[in-house]
């Protein structure tokens, strides 16, 4: 394509084959038009869900106690841990398993069949407490409508907090 500029101000193009393009002399750039208070609410809901969903793996991964070796014992939790756990907990047999006392010193520790699989319930019970959570203020936060007072003002107040060992 060649562009020339006439004395008169005004542009010429020619593509390659030296044919005109002829364009409009009015040419206004494209404004998309603002998002609606509900675009913006969608935008919102959807960021907000995203942040439940990353803080929720993170405590998920985070691990969890567990009492079933007869005092309180922290247990790892990343990904390979809880496949390591159900494995020691569908063998069925005693198993030696990391797990950290209230000092924080992970160590080996002598696990009977029935307390590596208290370990796992435990272990678990905590991911479904987390996993409800969740699901509870992503609920929450979809239910917010663009008519709503503030609502996406309401949207930010929602904040992640995991629950309780009590209610896990």
């Amino acid at each position: 394509m060649k562009i020339e500029a006439a004395p008169d101000g005004t542009t010429t193009a020619t593509a390659p084959n030296g044919s005109p393009l002829n364009a409009p002399d009015d040419l206004t750039p494209y404004t998309p038009p603002k998002p609606t208070a509900a675009d913006q609410l969608a935008a919102a809901q959807s960021a907000k869900i995203a942040e439940i969903n990353a803080a929720c793996e993170a405590a998920i991964v985070s691990g969890f106690t567990s009492d079933a070796l007869g005092k309180t014992y922290t247990y790892r939790s990343r990904r390979d841990d809880q496949v390591n756990l159900m494995g020691a907990a569908m063998s069925g047999t005693d198993t030696q398993f990391k797990c950290a006392d209230a000092d924080g010193l992970y160590a080996m520790r002598d696990h009977t069949a029935a307390q590596i699989k208290q370990v796992f319930a435990d272990g678990v019970a905590r991911k479904l407490a987390l996993i409800e959570q969740s699901n509870a203020l992503t609920d929450e936060v979809n239910a917010i409508a663009p008519d709503d007072d503030a609502p996406i003002e309401a949207v930010h107040a929602i904040t992640w907090s995991a629950p309780t060992k009590a209610s896990a």
